[in-house]
């Protein structure tokens, strides 16, 4: 009606006053009103060039400043919720120990004085200096840790259980009815993994946000992966193999995940929703070992119609966890170094 072609009119007019241009016509105003403003042309060919540099991960020492640069151009900052997984049975530290000396949880084997737990908790933390706002941690532990670690974390986090040691899958899952009003990021991190530096989570946050992609994980470059991560002839991050699980042979020299990753809450739990619909029954996973295991399951789910990035830039000595009695010695002296 004209009454309504007077009003829009009106409003554009007014748009575009403050615009300190104006178009000649009707038609040409709405045209303008709705063409892509430069900015945002520029920050579709920020975005692409960012994605294409990560996943060129031969060369992503080469091209770190540049994708540091493109981060801190586009970066959208949103809130960061912790998930510390310390339950699981530990049973190669475990069978590893013998009568070599008395059963710890590996969670809390002291490094430097210090319970691994710990050291994770206080990467994570020290964050906040850096301008990442992070929510109060969630650490999910099991019945037999539970009194060791909440005495010696307290009411610096939240907790929750899993009952049966079922995977690091299953572990996040159990955390859904905590996160699942959350607005932003989950970082999953091992309890078990004091090694990883805090610049390497705080660059995997930062570009994670950047790249606003489903699921975001350092890698490091080494020969004989432990987890090896699969790209397709592009480079595209497609899957992530399990060779303590699922027993996958290992390539001569490819990438290996340090044990920490960051994912939308969305993603996530959409993820984690679709894994137990298809491979949860009758209290248990159909699945090898009847475990649920995070990354190669999350990886491989998200990767198919999301975006997963892996950041080929940490130090090969950062994946070294504690999986086996004699991995101690190894932590406390990368420690030192």
């Amino acid at each position: 009606s004209k009454k309504r072609f007077k009003r829009t009119e009106s409003r554009l007019f007014i748009y575009y006053k403050n615009q300190k241009s104006f178009p000649r016509s009707l038609p040409k105003m709405l045209w303008l009103k709705m063409k892509p403003h430069k900015s945002k042309k520029q920050g579709i060919k920020d975005y692409t060039k960012l994605i294409t540099l990560i996943n060129d991960w031969k060369n992503y020492k080469n091209n770190e400043e540049k994708i540091m640069k493109l981060t801190k151009k586009i970066q959208k900052k949103r809130a960061v919720l912790p998930i510390i997984v310390a339950a699981g049975k530990g049973t190669r530290f475990k069978n590893s120990i013998g009568n070599k000396t008395k059963f710890i949880d590996k969670n809390l084997v002291k490094i430097n004085n210090k319970p691994a737990v710990k050291h994770v908790l206080n990467k994570i933390m020290i964050l906040k200096e850096k301008g990442i706002k992070i929510e109060k941690p969630i650490v999910v532990v099991n019945p037999k840790n539970k009194k060791e670690i909440i005495t010696i974390l307290r009411n610096k986090v939240r907790y929750v259980f899993q009952k049966k040691p079922l995977g690091t899958g299953d572990a996040v899952y159990q955390t859904l009815p905590m996160i699942k009003n959350f607005i932003g990021d989950v970082l999953v991190i091992w309890g078990s993994q004091p090694l990883i530096r805090e610049d390497t989570i705080y660059k995997t946050i930062i570009i994670h946000q950047a790249a606003d992609s489903a699921m975001t994980f350092p890698t490091a470059k080494c020969h004989k992966p432990y987890a090896p991560l699969v790209r397709n002839k592009k480079n595209r991050v497609i899957d992530s193999l399990e060779s303590h699980l699922e027993g996958a042979k290992k390539p001569n020299y490819g990438e290996d995940n340090l044990g920490i990753f960051i994912l939308n809450n969305k993603s996530l739990i959409n993820g984690i929703k679709k894994i137990i619909d298809k491979y949860y029954s009758k209290n248990k996973y159909l699945l090898p070992k009847g475990e649920f295991g995070f990354p190669n399951m999350m990886i491989r789910t998200l990767a198919k119609n999301n975006t997963v990035l892996g950041l080929a830039m940490a130090d090969k000595r950062e994946c070294q966890g504690i999986k086996e009695f004699e991995d101690v010695k190894l932590v406390e002296k990368y420690m030192k170094t």
